[in-house]
C-alpha cells in the first residue's frame, strides 16, 4: 500500500472526486473560527512518539473518510513550530486513500512513507507548492488542518489556522497520551457536530493502538464511547407503554365511559360516543350475518363522511378488519387492493354505491345522514365478536416496486401500545376537535381517528367539497383545536383565521423555514415521520421556540431508532455517520399482504447486538424504512437526509418509481427502458414546484448524453394515450406530468443508469418546453366569452404559460395544474367574480367545458372570504360629492368614473414632478394600426391610468375618466440619428417632463428610424405605480399587443430646489440566516446616522410596498403602492451587529400590520410634534426584477433601452439602493443648498463601508468598530 509522491500521483488524485469538508454555505463564506472545544487529556500508550504521530493522522483520515461517506480525504497537516524558507508555519496537503481491507499497521506504514515525501517540500511553504501545477492548486484547498504539537497544554489558536473553519491540534510531549483541542467556526459546524466527531476519533486512536493488526473496516464502525452513547439514548426500547392495552379495546371502552361526550361533528349535525357505538352496532351486526369474523375485510368506499369512522368502528366490532378504498382512485386499483386483501364485503356511502358494486363483492350501503344516525340502532345490544392479539385490525396500501400496490397488515395486538405516548407528546386528549382532512389514502387518517376515539375526542369531518373550495372556513366553523397537514397545504392557509386551531402537526413532506415562522406564535407546531408499516409509533419532534433551521425528526413515541449500514443492517455506523433507519417497535406491521419476499427484506429479525441488550425467548423484528438518515446531534435525534433506491414522496404519498415504470411500460412496447423520476426546471426552481417527468428509450444511437426526439403527431397521441391508460390504473397523485422521448439514457460505468445526468439534462427545459411533449398538435381557441376570459388569465398568471399556450379546449392538468393549483385556480378565479369548485376542474374535461359549468357572478351574488374586511359604509362618499358638486371647468360630471384621496407618497411624487419614460427598439414589420388598439385596450382596463390628479380644498385628488383616447403619438426620427440617442434626448426634453393638471400623464410614443426601425416610448408619472408593478405593466402591455389586455396613469407638479444625486456602489456578503438585505441596509444607515449625530437613539423612514396587507388581491395591485414609515433604533442594549439586525428586524416584523398608517396620521394621533415634522432621511431599498421586454403586434420583440427619470428634490434625504451583478447601487438623492456635497460622498462611502463590515462579521462588537468621524 506503498504512496509514491510525484506528477503522477498528484494530477491521479486531483482528478478523483472526494468531498471537502467541511461544506460551506457559500463559495464566497470567509472563515471565523470563534469556538473551541478542548477534549481532556486521552490515554494511548502508543509505542513512540512516532507511532502517534502516524496513529494521528491515520484517525483523522479515517473520520474524514466516514463524514464524507468517501475512501479519498484530504485535509491540512501542520507540526506545530516547523517553519518554511521564509519563517512561516509548514502546512502541506496530506490526502489518503482509505484501503477498508488493510490493517492498521500497513496503514500506518502508508501514513509513515507519505509523510517523509511530503517533510522534502515543507520548506517551499503552501502557497509555492501550489504552484507546481494545477493539480497542486487543488490539494491545496482543503479546509481542514490537523496540527501536531509538543506543547504539554492547550495553546491559543495560531494565527495560521484562522482560514480554516476547522482545526484539530493534538497536544502531547510522550507517547502515552494526548490532549485534543479543536478551534471551528460555528456558522459552519456546530458543537455537537464537533463532539461527535472526537467520539469517533478517539474510538479509533483507541482502537488502532489496541489491536495493530485490526482491519480497517473494523475499527471505522461503532466504538466503545459510542456504543455507550447509543444505549443511552435506546435505553427504554420497547417499552415506552408499559401497559400494552390494545387499540380495539380502549376504543370499546370509551365508547361505554364518556357515552354523551361528542364523538363526531360536521356541518349537518354531532355524534356522542353512545350514538357512534349504537349505530357501529347495528352495522356490525349486519355484517357478522354476511358472514364478518376474525381475519375477514371489509372494505370501506365513502367520500369524506362518517360513515368512514362508522364502518371503521363496525368493522372491528364484528371482529373484522378494514380496508379503505378511497373513491378517487381508480376502480382497476380499488379491485387489485379488494383481491389481494381479500376483501369479503364492502360498506358505502350512498354516492359511491354505484362504484362500489363495480368492484364486484358484495355491499351494505350506509345513510350520511348524522342525523339518521344518531338515532339508528337504539337499543342494540350487540356485543363485540372476541380476537386474538393476531388478528388483523386493519390494511393500508402503498405503492409497490413491482408494479402493484403493497398492503402493510397491521394486527390488533400491535395498535394500541403507541397511542398513551403519541398522546402524552401532542397533547391529544378527551377535550380535543381533532380536523380529520387526511386523504384516506393516506395512514394518518387512520391514526388521527383511532386515536381520538381511543382517549375520547371529538372527530371533526369536512364535506370533500368544504375540503378543496372552503378550508379555512371550515376548520374554523367547526371549531377544531387539533390537525394534521402536510406542509405544502398548510402554506395555503392564514392561521389569523383559524383561531381555534392550538396543535398543529406537520406530516408528510419536509419542513421549511417559511412553515415554522408562518405558524409561530399561534399554535403548538410539531413535525410528524411515521410510516404505514407502524401502526402507532412516530417520530414527533416540538417546533416550538426552536430555530426554523432545526431540521431533525425529533423522538419516537414508542420503540427505539438505530442508525446501520445501508448494505447490511446488521452492522451499526458510528454516531454522526449516515445510514439506514432501522425500528424497532411493539407497534410494528405483520408484514405485507402476500408479499413473503418484500416482508422478509423489510421486517427482519433484530441484529446479535440488539438481542444481546434485548435478551428473549423469541427476539424480536426491526422495521428497514429504507430511509437514509444521521444522529444530528448529542441528544440523540434524527436527521432526515433521503431516501434509499427508487422511492420517493409526491405530495406527502410514497411513491415507488418502479411502479410507475412498469405500467408506463406497458403503453410504449417498442421502449427498451423507461425512467420515471421527479425533476425542476432551473428556470422556474425558484417559484414551482417539482413536477412528475419520465423518459422512455427508443432505438438507440451512438451517443453518450440524453438526446430528446423531435415532437410529433405520433408520440402526441401515444403520450396522450398512455397518461389516459395510466388514469385507469393509478392514483392521481402517480401520474407523470410529462413523457418525453429520447435516444439514449446514460449510465455509469458499472452500467446503472445515471439518473443525475438524466435529470440534469431535462432540468434545462423550461415547463413550457416540457409539456409541449404531451400537447396534441390541435388549433389553439382563444376565449370567446367572459367566463373563458377569466380562466384563461388566471391559467396565465398562476402556471407562468403564455397565452397562446393555454387553448380553451385544453385541459387544465394538461397545461400543467396540479391538485394544490387547483385549489389556488379556484381561488384566483372566484376574486374575479367566476365561481366553481376544485372537483369541477378535476371533473370538466376541458377549460371550456369548465367555464360552461362555472357561476359568473356580480358584486353582489357571492362576497368573497375577504368580504368582512370592507367597510359597510363608502368612507370617501362625502369628498366625492363635494367634489363632484364643485367641479372645475374643463370637467364634467359624466366625465367621472371615481373620485378617491390621494395617499402620502403619491402626493409627494406628484409634488416633484416624478415621471419616469421607458423606451424599448423594435426591429421588423410593425403593424401600427394593432398597437393603437392595443394600447386603447390596456388604458380602457386599468383605471389609474386614466385617473388625473386634482388640487381640492387644500388636498389632492385621484379622479378617475370614464373614457381616455388612447394617447398615442408617432414621430420621425431626423435621418441619420442614432435613434435611441435621439428617443433619449426627446424623453428628457420640457414637453415630455411638464406636469398636465387636466389629462392623464399616461403617454405612449412610436418614432421610426428606418423602414423597419422604431422605438416605443412609454410614458408614466410614479403616482401611479412603483417598482413592485412594473412587471405586471409589461405582461399587460405585452398582452394587450397580442390581443388580450393591459393599464396606466397620473400627474405632477414642478419641484423648486435642485435635485441631487451622489452615487456610490459596494459588494456586500449574503445576510445571516433569517436577515434580509433590506435590515442590513436599515441597520447600516442607523448606524451610520448614530456616528455622525453622536446620538445613541436615531429616527429615518422607511419606503416600502402595501401589497401585503390582508385584502383580496393586493398582491396583484397595479398602482401606486408604496407609503412611508418611521424606523427607530435605540443603540442602548444592543451589543453586537446581530444583535442590531434582530432589534431592526423584529420591529419590522411587529410594524408591518400598521404599514398602511401615513406619516401624517402617525404625527397627528401618536405623537406631541408639529404637524409639518419630516423625517431627515428614507431608506428605500429596489429590489425588484429587472424591467423586462415587450412582446408587440406580429411578434415582434422589443429591447429595453435606457429609461429616463426625473430627479426630485425630496425635502427628506432619499438613501436608494438598487442590488445588481454581485454589487449593491448606492444612491443619496436630496437638495443641492440642503445636502453639501463633500459630506454627501462620505455620508455614501461610510454607508457602503459599513455595511460590508456588518455582513462580514455580523458576530463582531459594535463597541470594537472604528469611529467613523
Amino acid at each position: 500500500m506503498a504512496i509514491e509522491h510525484n506528477e503522477a500521483a498528484a494530477s491521479s488524485f486531483a482528478e478523483t472526486a472526494f468531498s471537502q469538508f467541511p461544506p460551506l454555505p457559500q463559495d464566497s463564506h470567509v472563515s471565523s473560527p470563534t469556538k473551541r472545544l478542548v477534549l481532556d487529556s486521552l490515554k494511548l500508550d502508543a509505542p513512540t512518539i512516532e507511532d502517534l504521530d502516524h496513529i494521528l493522522h491515520l484517525g483523522w483520515a479515517l473520520v474524514l473518510a466516514s463524514h464524507t461517506d468517501s475512501d479519498q480525504v484530504l485535509f491540512g497537516t501542520a507540526h506545530h513550530g516547523r517553519a518554511t524558507d521564509h519563517g512561516d508555519q509548514a502546512i502541506m496537503p496530506f490526502r489518503f486513500k482509505v484501503q477498508p481491507d488493510a490493517s492498521v499497521e500497513e496503514s500506518m506504514t502508508a501514513v509513515a512513507g507519505y509523510q517523509r515525501e511530503l517533510s522534502k517540500f515543507e520548506h517551499l511553504g503552501l502557497d509555492k507548492y501550489s504552484t507546481k501545477g494545477l493539480d497542486y492548486v487543488v490539494l491545496c484547498q482543503f479546509r481542514n488542518l490537523l496540527v501536531v504539537t509538543g506543547e504539554q497544554q492547550p495553546i491559543p489558536a495560531p494565527s495560521y489556522t484562522q482560514r480554516y473553519p476547522l482545526t484539530v491540534s493534538c497536544a502531547y510531549q510522550n507517547s502515552h497520551s494526548v490532549q485534543i483541542y479543536v478551534d471551528f467556526d460555528p456558522v459552519i459546524l456546530q458543537p455537537d457536530m464537533i463532539r461527535i466527531m472526537l467520539t469517533q476519533f478517539t474510538d479509533i486512536l483507541t482502537a488502532s493502538i489496541a489491536d495493530p493488526r485490526a482491519q480497517i473496516r473494523g475499527i471505522q464502525g461503532i466504538g466503545a464511547q459510542g456504543w455507550k452513547q447509543l444505549l443511552e439514548w435506546n435505553r427504554a426500547g420497547q417499552s415506552a407503554d408499559p401497559v400494552k392495552i390494545r387499540g380495539d379495546h380502549q376504543i370499546e371502552e370509551r365508547l361505554k365511559k364518556t357515552p354523551n361526550a361528542k364523538a363526531v361533528c360536521t356541518s349537518d349535525g354531532t355524534l356522542t360516543y353512545e350514538q357512534l357505538d349504537h349505530w357501529a352496532s347495528q352495522i356490525a351486526q349486519q355484517l357478522v350475518d354476511m358472514g364478518v369474523k376474525p381475519g375477514k375485510f371489509v372494505g370501506i368506499v365513502t367520500p369524506k363522511s362518517v360513515v368512514a369512522t362508522v364502518g371503521m368502528v363496525a368493522a372491528m366490532k364484528a371482529g373484522g378488519a378494514f380496508v379503505l378504498l378511497p373513491p378517487s382512485f381508480p376502480t382497476f386499483r380499488l379491485q387489485t387492493m379488494c383481491q389481494k386483501t381479500p376483501v369479503h364485503v364492502i360498506l358505502s356511502n350512498s354516492t359511491t354505491l354505484a362504484l362500489a358494486r363495480e368492484l364486484g363483492l358484495p355491499v351494505v350501503g350506509i345513510h350520511d345522514d348524522i342525523q339518521k344516525g344518531a338515532s339508528a340502532g337504539l337499543g342494540n345490544n350487540f356485543d363485540p365478536i372476541p380476537t386474538e392479539p393476531h388478528h388483523p385490525l386493519y390494511a393500508i396500501f402503498t405503492s409497490g416496486s413491482t408494479g402493484e400496490p403493497k398492503g402493510a397488515l397491521v394486527s390488533r395486538g400491535s395498535y394500541g401500545s403507541g397511542i398513551r405516548g403519541f398522546c402524552s407528546r401532542t397533547g391529544l386528549g378527551e377535550n380535543t376537535r381533532v380536523f380529520q382532512a387526511s386523504p384516506y389514502a393516506f395512514v394518518i387518517s387512520i391514526i388521527e381517528q383511532l386515536n381520538a376515539l381511543a382517549v375520547g375526542a371529538c372527530i371533526c369531518i369536512p364535506s370533500e367539497y368544504q375540503l378543496q373550495n372552503d378550508f379555512e372556513s371550515t376548520m374554523a366553523n367547526l371549531n377544531v383545536s387539533f390537525g394534521f397537514l402536510t406542509p405544502s397545504l398548510a402554506r395555503t392557509l392564514n392561521p389569523r383565521k383559524i383561531t381555534s386551531l392550538e396543535i398543529l402537526l406537520l406530516t408528510g413532506e419536509p419542513v421549511k423555514d417559511e412553515d415554522v415562522k408562518k405558524w409561530m406564535g399561534h399554535v403548538t407546531l410539531y413535525s410528524l415521520y411515521g410510516l404505514s408499516e407502524l401502526s402507532g409509533s412516530v417520530l414527533i419532534k416540538d417546533l416550538t421556540g426552536l430555530p426554523s433551521s432545526n431540521q431533525g425528526l425529533g423522538y419516537i413515541t414508542n420503540g427505539a431508532c438505530w442508525i446501520v449500514d445501508p448494505d447490511d443492517h446488521t452492522q451499526l455506523r458510528p454516531i454522526g455517520m449516515e445510514g439506514e433507519l432501522l425500528i424497532e417497535s411493539s407497534t410494528m406491521a405483520t408484514g405485507y399482504i402476500n408479499n413473503m419476499e418484500q416482508t422478509a427484506a423489510t421486517f427482519v429479525e433484530q441484529p446479535k447486538w440488539l438481542q444481546e441488550i434485548r435478551p428473549s425467548d423469541e427476539p424480536g423484528r426491526c422495521l428497514k424504512t429504507g430511509d437514509l438518515v444521521r444522529y444530528q446531534n448529542l441528544t440523540g435525534e434524527i436527521q432526515l437526509l433521503r431516501r434509499k433506491g427508487r422511492q420517493t414522496k409526491i405530495r406527502g404519498q410514497r411513491v415507488e418509481l418502479g411502479e410507475v415504470e412498469s405500467a408506463l411500460l406497458v403503453h410504449f412496447p417498442t421502449a427498451k427502458l423507461v425512467v420515471v423520476d421527479v425533476l425542476t426546471s432551473a428556470a422556474e426552481k425558484k417559484s414551482n414546484p417539482s413536477w412528475w417527468h419520465s423518459s422512455m428509450t427508443l432505438p438507440s444511437m451512438k451517443s453518450q448524453k440524453p438526446q430528446r426526439l423531435k415532437r410529433t403527431r405520433l408520440l402526441h397521441r401515444r403520450a396522450r394515450r398512455a397518461t389516459a391508460e395510466l388514469r385507469k390504473v393509478l392514483p392521481s397523485y402517480m401520474i407523470p406530468s410529462s413523457i418525453l422521448p429520447i435516444r439514449f439514457i446514460p449510465r455509469t460505468v458499472t452500467g446503472k443508469i445515471s439518473r443525475k445526468d438524466m435529470i440534469e439534462s431535462a432540468s434545462r427545459l423550461s415547463l413550457t418546453e416540457i409539456l409541449k411533449y404531451n400537447e396534441d398538435q390541435v388549433l389553439y381557441r382563444g376565449p370567446s366569452t367572459p367566463s373563458e376570459q377569466i380562466l384563461q388569465s388566471v391559467c396565465e398568471k398562476l402556471l407562468r404559460l403564455p397565452a397562446e399556450s393555454v387553448s380553451l379546449d385544453d385541459n387544465f392538468f394538461y397545461v400543467g395544474g396540479d391538485s394544490l393549483t387547483a385549489r389556488r385556480f379556484s381561488s384566483m378565479a372566484r376574486a374575479q367574480g367566476l365561481i366553481f369548485s376544485v372537483a369541477q376542474v378535476f371533473e370538466e374535461a376541458t377549460l371550456a367545458s369548465l367555464a360552461r359549468s362555472s357561476l359568473l357572478s356580480t358584486a353582489q351574488a357571492e362576497p368573497g372570504p375577504h368580504a368582512a374586511v370592507v367597510p359597510k359604509e363608502d368612507p370617501f362618499a362625502t369628498i366625492r360629492g363635494e367634489f363632484v358638486n364643485n367641479l372645475p371647468s374643463f370637467l364634467e360630471a359624466s366625465d367621472i368614473e371615481d373620485v378617491w384621496p390621494t395617499g402620502e407618497v403619491q402626493r409627494m411624487f406628484l409634488g416633484h414632478n416624478l415621471i419616469e419614460q421607458y423606451p424599448w427598439k423594435i426591429e421588423g414589420q410593425l403593424d401600427k394600426h394593432k398597437l393603437r388598439q392595443a394600447c386603447q385596450s390596456f388604458i380602457d382596463r386599468f383605471p389609474v391610468f386614466r385617473s388625473i390628479f386634482v388640487p381640492f380644498r387644500g388636498k389632492i385628488l385621484q379622479v378617475t375618466l370614464r373614457h381616455v383616447k388612447a394617447p398615442l403619438i408617432e414621430l420621425q426620427a431626423p435621418e441619420g440619428e442614432d435613434l435611441m440617442a435621439w428617443i433619449d434626448s426627446y424623453a428628457k426634453g420640457p414637453e415630455e417632463t411638464k406636469p398636465l393638471a387636466d389629462q392623464p400623464m399616461l403617454k405612449f410614443t412610436l418614432v421610426q428610424g428606418g423602414p423597419q426601425e422604431y422605438a416605443f416610448l412609454l410614458r408614466l408619472s410614479h403616482a401611479q405605480y412603483d417598482g413592485g408593478c412594473f412587471k405586471q405593466i409589461s405582461e399587460e402591455l405585452t398582452a394587450d399587443f397580442n390581443n388580450q389586455g393591459g393599464p396606466w396613469h397620473a400627474r405632477s407638479r414642478y419641484g423648486e430646489d435642485t435635485p441631487v444625486i451622489h452615487m456610490g456602489e459596494c459588494s456586500p456578503a449574503t445576510p445571516p440566516t433569517g436577515i434580509t438585505v433590506a435590515t442590513a441596509i436599515k441597520a447600516a444607515w442607523s448606524y451610520v446616522l448614530a456616528q455622525k449625530t453622536g446620538q445613541s437613539d436615531v429616527l429615518f423612514g422607511q419606503m416600502g410596498s402595501c401589497r401585503g396587507i390582508d385584502l383580496p388581491g393586493a398582491e396583484d395591485t397595479l398602482g401606486m403602492c408604496l407609503n412611508t414609515t418611521p424606523v427607530r433604533v435605540r443603540f442602548e442594549g444592543i451589543e453586537t451587529v446581530q444583535g442590531l439586525f434582530r432589534a431592526i428586524q423584529d420591529q419590522y416584523i411587529q410594524s408591518m400590520e400598521f404599514n398602511t398608517i401615513e406619516w401624517t396620521d402617525m404625527l397627528i394621533n401618536s405623537t406631541n410634534w408639529p404637524q409639518d415634522t419630516q423625517l431627515d432621511s428614507v431608506v428605500l431599498h429596489e429590489n425588484i426584477p429587472n424591467i423586462p421586454g415587450l412582446e408587440f403586434p406580429g411578434g415582434i420583440q422589443g429591447r429595453i433601452g435606457t429609461p429616463v427619470f426625473t430627479t426630485p428634490a425630496y425635502k427628506s434625504h432619499m438613501l436608494l439602493t438598487w442590488p445588481g451583478n454581485q454589487k449593491l447601487t448606492i444612491m443619496l438623492m436630496g437638495r443641492q443648498n440642503v445636502l453639501d456635497k463633500d459630506f454627501a460622498e462620505t455620508l455614501v462611502k461610510n454607508f457602503g463601508t459599513t455595511l460590508v463590515k456588518f455582513l462580514d462579521s455580523p458576530n463582531v462588537l459594535l463597541s470594537s468598530l472604528e469611529p467613523m468621524f
